[in-house]
């Protein structure tokens, strides 16, 4: 779903509007050296937002949106996704992965490392991190070592048209490229259906209150209890996390940490 909504519409590209990136398109740290970062010889953070408090994040809305409406899904802040994280093991993806293909995806059922997947990059981190087909990883109880970096954005079905909302249209797309030896996201055709998702990243302070999340502490097991800095963000216009993942209570559960904004 993630990547579908990043991708915009295109297919085969680097980022949600072509092969390249600079300054100009997203909020991301200049001097890679690869050779599609136009800002490749400026090493640093973009001085547009570097104010000398960090975190140096970008306002919403700053950046053009992509094909579909969205924003910042290259750069700014990594987004959690709610699927756990699981590479290929010895050639093959776990069942549940996106990259064996089928319709709608719903992820391995576990991650050996209890790591959840992240998407899109962010403000410190270089271009190859922005790019639509990368997976990062990592345990959901902490907000990027204390500097803001990870975030989310919440999707939900057809059923209501919601203000602040984007329709991601029905149809198969090819998740993951290898247009820089990319290893674990290999290209594949995948059938996702609509849904709706929110435009922009979830401002911190819509996160503010941690509850229960009623699912266990990882994904081997274990008790009922919080899933570090797991949060509840209020039920807004029914929003849930995932398409079918509304909470019964009224609230939509999702994985997260205070950054400054952003989901699958």
């Amino acid at each position: 779903e993630w990547e579908k909504a990043a991708r915009g519409g295109l297919s085969g590209q680097r980022f949600p509007w072509g092969d390249t990136i600079s300054w100009s398109q997203a909020n991301y740290y200049g001097g890679s050296g690869d050779t599609y970062d136009l800002e490749a010889n400026n090493s640093g953070y973009d001085p547009a937002f570097t104010n000398g408090v960090m975190p140096f994040t970008s306002p919403m809305g700053y950046f053009a949106p992509n094909g579909y409406g969205l924003n910042d899904m290259a750069g700014n802040v990594f987004e959690w996704c709610w699927d756990w994280y699981a590479e290929q093991t010895n050639g093959m993806y776990p069942t549940g992965s996106p990259y064996l293909g089928g319709t709608d995806p719903r992820g391995p059922a576990s991650s050996p490392d209890d790591n959840r997947v992240l998407r899109g990059g962010d403000w410190s981190a270089f271009a190859r991190f922005a790019r639509c087909a990368f997976r990062n990883s990592g345990v959901p109880n902490y907000a990027g070592s204390g500097y803001g970096v990870f975030g989310f954005r919440c999707v939900r079905g057809l059923n209501k048209s919601p203000a602040g909302m984007a329709l991601i249209p029905a149809g198969e797309f090819t998740i993951g490229d290898t247009l820089d030896g990319e290893s674990d996201a290999i290209p594949t055709n995948v059938y996702v259906s609509a849904f709706y998702m929110d435009t922009n990243l979830a401002p911190v302070n819509d996160f503010a209150t941690k509850a229960e999340d009623r699912r266990p502490s990882s994904s081997s097991g274990g008790t009922n209890a919080f899933i570090a800095s797991m949060t509840v963000l209020p039920f807004q216009l029914g929003r849930a996390f995932a398409t079918s993942r509304c909470s019964p209570n009224g609230t939509a559960k999702m994985i997260v940490s205070a950054s400054s904004a952003s989901r699958s």
